[in-house]
């Protein structure tokens, strides 16, 4: 019952005469507004590349008048890509003022990063709340957009200042769920990089290099020998059958592109020297740099190998370092050793953060997958 209608009624039941009440202009009453409640995906958590049903529910904010239309715009955005897939839907059919579970089938789930669905409803109607003519014409509704977020990047490579290495399995909303080690202390040897279920290390002394290969619980059962000695090289990071490598802080970049047993086939130089700047992390045609600790960020995007393009991600960030790269997440950790992610959009500038982990003393974060 309308408030104002409400309280007339009472009034007259109260006193017995008539009230003057100023009356309600139902020409000016609000259109009606629909809020969309929940967005979620079945299964719960998708296989990257597969197929999967969203599913949405939509409720009215207010009665729905019966000619007003309703429909339904779905973008879903992931890696570096921007938006991917757009799905446009028919109009909402409210009944009984009910709320509407929209389901759009066989969505093909993106392979890495953070995965964004924004749902944008669509519609106006020319009728307002009372199914009365609106005034003075058609008006959109209200509350008509929401989005909703899955990480797809779920695996964090950390290590301790004793050489002990495990990795955090992370959920959909970037909290760890799971520890799994690697290793017990290994002297002189530090682990650089993760990519599926291998692990890049390199020796701190000699500058060696080789990758362990993993089980499903994370234990090493082969070691593949990707380099001897390689005194003022260090091992970035490991891509597929991609290595990068620098000639120290700041020094010459490159890329190895390896065999399956680990043995380098290939050199490309990607920059000669570039004083400051640290290579960080490779991931597909894009490499993370960063200039000193805390200093700013970007991305180069290759082409053939050779840097085309300079993505400014942000400015100095003090006592912030630029850990990893995958898909359209950086992975962070400060000084007092917290962790999280940026969020990527499509100018490569962070449009969200994803916290991990508060202060872990003795731990560095080191890579992401």
């Amino acid at each position: 019952m309308n408030l104002r209608l409400f309280v007339v009624i009472t009034m007259l039941l109260a006193f017995g005469t008539p009230i003057l009440a100023k009356a309600v202009d139902v020409t000016r009453a609000p259109v009606c507004d629909v809020a969309i409640d929940y967005i979620g995906t079945t299964p719960t958590m998708p296989t990257p590349g597969g197929t999967f049903d969203l599913v949405i529910i939509v409720s009215q904010a207010a009665f729905l008048p019966p000619d007003g239309d309703i429909g339904a715009t779905i973008f879903m955005s992931a890696g570096k890509t921007g938006f991917t897939e757009t799905v446009v839907l028919d109009p909402l059919d409210f009944e009984d003022n009910e709320s509407v579970v929209i389901e759009v089938k066989d969505m093909v789930f993106p392979t890495d990063g953070y995965v964004r669905f924004l749902v944008s409803l669509t519609g106006s109607t020319d009728r307002d709340m009372y199914n009365r003519p609106a005034h003075p014409e058609s008006r959109p509704y209200k509350n008509n957009t929401k989005s909703s977020a899955f990480l797809l990047s779920t695996t964090v490579l950390l290590q301790n200042t004793n050489g002990r290495s495990g990795y955090w399995i992370l959920d959909q909303t970037g909290r760890p769920s799971e520890w799994k080690g690697i290793s017990d202390p290994i002297s002189d040897w530090t682990v650089r990089d993760i990519d599926e279920n291998r692990v890049l290390l390199q020796n701190e002394r000699t500058g060696a290099a080789g990758i362990w290969q993993l089980d499903d619980d994370g234990n090493p059962t082969n070691w593949f020998f990707v380099s001897g000695p390689l005194p003022g090289w260090i091992m970035r990071s490991l891509d597929g059958n991609k290595v990068l490598l620098q000639q120290g802080d700041g020094g010459a970049i490159g890329i190895w592109t390896i065999n399956e047993d680990g043995s380098p086939i290939h050199w490309q130089l990607v920059s000669g020297a570039l004083p400051g700047w640290s290579a960080q992390s490779l991931h597909g045609d894009f490499v993370l740099l960063q200039r000193g600790e805390g200093g700013p960020i970007g991305i180069w995007e290759l082409e053939n190998g050779k840097p085309a393009k300079w993505q400014k991600v942000s400015g100095p960030i003090a006592d912030w370092s630029a850990k990893s790269l995958d898909g359209n997440c950086i992975l962070l950790q400060d000084s007092y050793g917290s962790c999280g992610m940026w969020e990527l959009d499509v100018n490569s500038k962070p449009s969200s953060w994803i916290g991990i982990s508060v202060g872990i003393p003795g731990w560095s974060v080191l890579a992401l997958d």
